[in-house]
């Protein structure tokens, strides 16, 4: 009995031994890859970064897209009805390459025909019954009072809000500088209404109407030959 008690006491101190021994021999599992960390920015929620991630994937396919559509327009014609405080004024744009004519009328009655050269950087101003001489005069290329040409639109400089149907269409909606909204015909990446405000501090709404695209001709854009001229200011052109 003794010596099996002394077996028994030897066993006891050697299996928690040999236990440990082939613990430490056994193949140990790798521990788990943590995950990586999520950075949140201050004050905007992880759910709102997802989105916004999204959102600017987006956006870029959408400006991608518009601008693939505006280098294939070489030249275009709009009409746009804008509701002045002091009258509505009803204006027809053509332009190609180069050259613009804007005509305006209100009532119906003809108030002046314009015509621009972007190389020149001159605009001759003309009203047909009131005064038989045109002037022509300087004009500055970065005034935001130029009449609106889409397809100078730079889409890196500007914001997309998502989609907006106008007429019909579900326009891509673009928010741009100097306070403007577009909303931009998907198939043809000209726009169908704009949201501006005025030198004066006015802000309208205001549809791009009867659009063509793409078949302007030389003689829609050009300036009547047959009309005195007067140049004024054209110091420094």
């Amino acid at each position: 009995m003794a010596a099996f008690s002394l077996i028994r006491k030897a066993l006891c101190l050697t299996l928690p031994v040999a236990a440990l021994f082939f613990c430490a021999c056994a193949p140990q599992a790798e521990p788990a890859a943590e995950p990586e960390p999520q950075i949140i920015e201050p004050g905007v929620s992880g759910e709102q970064q997802i989105i916004d991630s999204g959102i600017a994937d987006e956006q870029q396919q959408v400006f991608d897209t518009l601008s693939g559509l505006q280098s294939q327009i070489t030249s275009f014609y709009y009409e746009q009805s804008v509701p002045y405080p002091d009258g509505q004024v009803f204006m027809q744009v053509w332009r190609k390459d180069q050259l613009m004519k804007v005509v305006s009328s209100s009532g119906g009655y003809l108030l002046t025909e314009f015509y621009y050269d972007f190389t020149a950087h001159t605009v001759l101003s003309y009203s047909p019954g009131d005064n038989e001489t045109a002037l022509l005069t300087s004009f500055d290329p970065e005034s935001g009072d130029l009449p609106d040409d889409p397809t100078r639109e730079d889409f890196s400089q500007c914001s997309y809000l998502g989609r907006e149907l106008v007429d019909g269409v579900l326009c891509y909606k673009l928010a741009a500088p100097q306070d403007e909204t577009l909303w931009i015909d998907p198939n043809t990446g000209f726009p169908l209404q704009i949201s501006y405000t005025d030198s004066l501090g006015e802000k309208y709404t205001v549809r791009y109407e009867n659009i063509q695209l793409n078949n302007i001709s030389d003689a829609d854009v050009a300036a009547p030959d047959d009309i005195p001229i007067v140049v004024f200011d054209m110091q420094g052109v």
